[in-house]
């Protein structure tokens, strides 16, 4: 479950599958007090790409400064993706699973310079991918 959890003036943005059990392993170091604000279903992968989504109001770490409105507006915009690529390097599809060599990879990752537009391209459609 991705959760966004606020003091009253920040947001923490996270993955966790206990959510009311972070809520007290978060409470334990702050002075304020925390709630959740909204919860919903989502991966890992989606909360890394509401987070990219969310990257120019992060204030620091996994907290950012946003309203309802902005929470409202990346969930809209960040379904679960359809595709992945794992820290091994495979690509991951819901209900596929695809094996992208090391250097295929990195060659992609070269020519896109950047780990963020390699994600975009796979947060679509992934039919088109062939197996190296």
């Amino acid at each position: 479950m991705i959760y966004f959890i606020t003091d009253g003036t920040y947001t923490k943005v996270g993955y966790s599958s206990d959510i009311q059990k972070r809520l007290s392993t978060l409470q334990v170091g702050n002075a304020r007090e925390l709630r959740i604000n909204h919860s919903c279903e989502g991966s890992r992968y989606r909360e890394d790409f509401i987070q990219q989504r969310l990257k120019d109001k992060r204030v620091r770490g996994e907290w950012y400064d946003i309203t309802d409105e902005d929470i409202k507006d990346v969930l809209e915009k960040t379904p679960e993706p359809k595709c992945w690529v794992d820290d091994k390097n495979n690509l991951q599809c819901h209900d596929q699973y695809i094996h992208i060599m090391y250097s295929t990879a990195t060659e992609y990752l070269q020519e896109e310079v950047l780990w963020s537009p390699f994600l975009e391209h796979f947060y679509g459609d992934c039919e088109n991918w062939k197996q190296s």
